[in-house]
C-alpha cells in the first residue's frame, strides 16, 4: 500500500481517491453472503477503533464467506481522522459498490478491503494507491517538463520503498528520490509505503 500525506476535514472522508468495485458475480440483496458482509463490516471497524488502528475478520462459510481488512495509515498523525475514517468507511462503502463481493478502497487515512475469497498474509501486488498520473500542466502552466522521467523516478522509489518496508519490523518506510527536469530543475519526489498487518 502507498499512501502520501495529504490534509482532509472531516467531511472529506468518505472521498475515495481509489476504489475498485467487483462488477461481476455480484450478490443480490437479502442473501446470506450480504447478510455475513453487513455482520462482519458493523463489526470490523469497531475492532480496529479499539485496538491499533488495524483489523481483520470473516464471517460466514463456503460460497458465502467474507474477507475483510481496515487499517489506518501509519503518517495520518491524527487519531481522530483515523476513527472518523474506519468508522465511516464501511457505509460509505456499501454505497459506493452496492453488491459488490470484492472491494478495495483508500483515501488519505484509512484502507477498506474485503473479498469473498481470502486474501490474508500473502502479497498482493495488485492493488497501490499510486496510478500514472499526469501532472504536465496545471491549468495553462506547464508544471512537468518530463513526465517519462517523473514517471520513471516515482516507480524506482516506490520499488524501493516497497521492498524496504518489508524488510523493516514496522512495516513502513519513507524516502525521498531526486530527478532531474529542464522546466523544474533538480527535484526531490517523497514517497511512503506501507505495508498491512495481515
Amino acid at each position: 500500500v502507498v499512501a502520501s500525506a495529504a490534509v482532509a476535514q472531516s467531511n472529506e472522508i468518505d472521498q475515495w481517491f481509489r476504489i475498485d468495485c467487483s462488477t461481476t458475480g455480484n450478490y443480490t440483496r437479502g442473501s446470506q453472503f450480504e447478510k455475513n458482509l453487513n455482520q462482519l463490516l458493523a463489526n470490523l471497524s469497531a475492532g480496529a477503533i479499539a485496538g491499533d488502528w488495524f483489523n481483520t475478520n470473516s464471517v460466514g462459510t463456503g460460497p458465502d464467506q467474507v474477507f475483510a481488512l481496515i487499517m489506518c495509515y501509519a503518517d495520518v498523525g491524527d487519531a481522530t481522522r483515523c476513527k472518523e475514517c474506519l468508522a465511516r468507511a464501511p457505509a460509505g462503502v456499501r454505497q459506493e459498490c452496492p453488491g459488490s463481493r470484492a472491494v478495495t478502497a483508500s483515501n488519505d487515512a484509512c484502507l477498506l478491503r474485503y473479498s469473498d475469497k481470502p486474501f490474508f498474509s500473502p502479497v498482493d501486488v495488485t492493488y497501490n494507491a499510486s496510478t500514472n498520473i499526469s501532472y504536465t500542466k496545471a491549468g495553462d502552466q506547464i508544471v512537468v517538463q518530463n513526465m517519462a522521467t517523473m514517471n520513471n523516478t516515482r516507480w524506482q522509489l516506490l520499488s524501493m520503498l516497497a521492498e524496504r518496508a518489508g524488510d523493516n519490523t514496522l512495516r513502513i518506510d519513507n524516502r525521498s528520490e531526486p530527478y532531474v527536469d529542464s522546466l523544474l530543475g533538480t527535484s526531490a519526489m517523497y514517497g511512503l509505503a506501507q505495508c498491512t498487518r495481515d
